[in-house]
């Protein structure tokens, strides 16, 4: 993918930044050339266009989808499901052994507990009010990084069954937190898995809206779409002018190890929604860079 390619070039460079003497880095054959793949990675992650559609979907918010997909796979002669050509790698070489780019995803929508058209792609909830242009941005760098990447793969065949979920009910969400996103994620996750599954079993849905890490229900078995979810607020919509790589919540439906009484505790405000300041300890979710949400 792009952005790991590009990770992968930023510490090569590191490295040799740290083994070459100063006077001969610039001239460094080395440098030269992942400088200028460090370029291209870049333009290609942030200069992608693609226009993209709101669609409304009952009172489960908006389906954002890609109006341009059928065009896009066959201008790029990318059949559903098209048959997989070796992946090329920085150096030339290529690796026919390798899985398809994002086979995970092609995997899960065509999972044969599930009714054929299951789409993939999070459901994303709006948390700050403040600024509705900033918002319409954090959402458009978000649709053009997934089918910047699924082009740099040659997976646009998968764009066709991507779909996003907006929460963007301002009376619910405004000022959220994550455990507040977490539940409400929950109920949406569970009552969606079991109109997708073909032969629901009973019990499936209480397991669901349960919601154990320790038992889970059988949401857990299938994509990342009902099992996390994405949380913009305040802090990530700043993120977009102050960061080079603009970040989103991402959060885990399964953790949930406080009851009530400790959510409404106070919060630090330095601790951003966190219950503790130790970096290492899980709280349920983490800041995720926006150029991963296909990863």
């Amino acid at each position: 993918m792009a952005t790991v390619a590009l990770n992968w070039v930023t510490r090569t460079l590191k490295k040799i930044a740290q083994e070459v003497p100063a006077e001969g880095v610039l001239s460094n054959p080395a440098v030269v050339k992942l400088t200028t793949q460090a370029a291209q990675l870049q333009k290609a992650i942030f200069q992608i266009k693609s226009p993209f559609a709101s669609q409304r979907t009952s009172d489960q918010g908006f389906s954002l989808v890609h109006p341009e997909a059928h065009s896009l796979c066959q201008r790029n002669h990318q059949p559903p499901f098209h048959c997989y050509q070796p992946t090329t790698y920085l150096h030339g070489a290529t690796n026919p052994t390798l899985p398809p780019p994002f086979s995970t995803i092609t995997d899960s929508i065509t999972n044969a507990a599930l009714k054929p058209g299951t789409k993939w792609g999070f459901s994303i909830y709006r948390c700050d009010y403040q600024d509705d242009p900033t918002w319409q941005r954090m959402l458009q760098l978000i649709h053009h990084d997934i089918a910047g990447s699924l082009e740099l793969n040659r997976r646009l065949d998968l764009l066709l069954h991507h779909e996003l979920i907006i929460h963007n009910d301002r009376t619910q969400s405004n000022g959220a937190t994550s455990h507040q996103v977490r539940d409400h994620f929950r109920t949406w996750a569970a009552e969606e898995m079991t109109r997708r599954l073909v032969t629901p079993n009973p019990g499936d849905l209480d397991l669901m809206l349960k919601g154990s890490r320790d038992d889970p229900g059988p949401e857990w078995f299938h994509s990342a779409r009902y099992n996390f979810c994405l949380m913009v607020d305040a802090l990530c919509l700043e993120s977009l002018d102050r960061m080079h790589f603009p970040v989103v919540k991402f959060v885990w439906k399964q953790w949930g190890n406080l009851d009530a009484e400790e959510r409404n505790q106070p919060v630090h405000e330095v601790w951003e929604d966190g219950v503790t300041d130790q970096e290492e300890e899980d709280v349920g979710w983490m800041y995720m860079s926006v150029l991963e949400c296909v990863d």
